[in-house]
């Protein structure tokens, strides 16, 4: 079973190979794949504007397409336990990102009211003894929010009880949606 997921703002259709884009094959690749997912979707994408993206896609008889969006959760882990997101808009805190787009998440936390210094590295950063320092500096005497991505090489560098993440989750667009995919994996797993 190929899975292949592609993002709403920049779908493989509009997308080259690297190192022009940041595709890792060819377009043509994307025939392959029995499902494919459209990540990152705005919550009110609307059934015109899915079939209008499924007419662009050319997908074959034989492939399911999919729309999801970011679903964050209102609980921050990590090592000193759990954390209220309703807790955390009483104070100032760092968030550091590593990630292609910390946009959502940026957006998402202002939404909440929170209020935070963003500390934004490249995509896949190496978080390296210059960042690890810059981020222990910046962070003094505040707590530190990261992805769930980032604070797995984190965590390990900076062993604080107050770094922790913010879980997000796939969530499906239309309802409908969830039961065909988990439908699809359950036949696969059969």
């Amino acid at each position: 079973l190929l899975i292949l997921t592609t993002t709403f703002l920049n779908p493989y259709y509009k997308d080259c190979v690297f190192p022009m884009g940041t595709l890792r094959e060819r377009r043509q690749g994307s025939k392959r794949a029995n499902i494919i997912l459209m990540t990152k979707c705005p919550e009110n994408l609307s059934p015109k504007e899915a079939n209008q993206i499924r007419k662009k896609l050319k997908l074959q008889d034989s492939q399911q397409l999919f729309f999801t969006t970011i679903q964050y959760d209102l609980r921050l882990k990590g090592e000193g336990g759990m954390l209220s997101l309703e807790n955390l808009q009483k104070e100032r805190f760092l968030l550091v990102c590593g990630i292609a787009n910390p946009q959502p998440m940026i957006s998402f936390l202002k939404a909440q009211g929170c209020q935070f210094d963003p500390l934004i590295y490249p995509d896949h950063y190496n978080f390296n003894t210059n960042a690890l320092e810059e981020i222990n500096r910046k962070g003094q005497g505040k707590k530190i929010i990261t992805t769930e991505k980032d604070y797995g090489r984190l965590a390990p560098h900076l062993k604080r009880n107050d770094l922790y993440y913010l879980p997000i989750q796939m969530k499906f667009v239309f309802s409908e949606d969830q039961i065909a995919f988990d439908s699809l994996i359950q036949q696969a797993v059969e």
